[in-house]
Order: C-alpha cells, then sequence, then structure tokens
C-alpha cells in the first residue's frame, strides 16, 4: 500500500519471514500461512501459529501491510 510506497528503509528477513512474506504476496490466510510453514519447516503446529502472528504483527507495528 502507500504506506510501502513511502517507505524509505531497509528491513532484514530471515529465512522464516522472506518466507512468510511471500505466502502474503499470494493473499493467504494466517491459518494456510501456518500450515505452509510446517510443510516447509520442521516446526510443530503451535510454534508455527506464534512465529505467524509475531511476524504480522510486526509488519502492523511498521505500516507494511493493508488491514
Amino acid at each position: 500500500g502507500k504506506n510501502a510506497v513511502d517507505f524509505n528503509g531497509m528491513i532484514t528477513l530471515n529465512d522464516t519471514g522472506a518466507f512468510l512474506w511471500e505466502c502474503f504476496q499470494k493473499n493467504i490466510s494466517l491459518d494456510e500461512a501456518v500450515d505452509f510453514l510446517t510443510e516447509q519447516y520442521d516446526v510443530g503446529k503451535d510454534s508455527a501459529k506464534k512465529d505467524v502472528e509475531s511476524f504480522v504483527e510486526t509488519l502492523n507495528k511498521n505500516n507494511l501491510i493493508e488491514k
């Protein structure tokens, strides 16, 4: 959105963050992101859910996604 266009900084993503960023470019749900994360990485569903929620919260705090 507009905030992403106006953003003039650098964001560094780890492998998981980059994977989730790519997933969300496809307009998937949070539950789908959790499923994709558990399929891609050796991580349990509860841990994946916490990671996805944390990632989305960080994006929201920095106005990097539209609500």
